[in-house]
């Protein structure tokens, strides 16, 4: 399916599909901007590195997994000492 698209010249492909539609999208075109939505691009072999995706791709990582320790910190940062957090 990704071929047949690209086979229609279009501007730009969004491979909303995740990973695997993002690397089907990939291995049919090097010249057609590639936009993705993914859960680990860099491991799912999308991209390279976040930095510098490289190619004509690009996208949102959404690094779930690798930011909670993160977010938990900034949220124990913003409220008050002693408050009870239950998840």
């Amino acid at each position: 399916m990704a071929g047949e698209l690209t086979a229609l010249h279009p501007a730009i492909l969004v491979a909303a599909g995740g990973a695997p539609s993002a690397r089907a999208a990939k291995s049919v075109t090097t010249s057609i901007p590639i936009t993705f939505v993914a859960g680990d691009s860099v491991s799912e072999g999308i991209v390279t590195s976040l930095n510098q995706p490289g190619a004509n791709i690009t996208g949102v990582d959404l690094m779930s997994g690798e930011l909670t320790g993160k977010r938990l910190g900034l949220l124990a940062q913003l409220l008050p000492a002693g408050t009870l957090l239950v998840f």
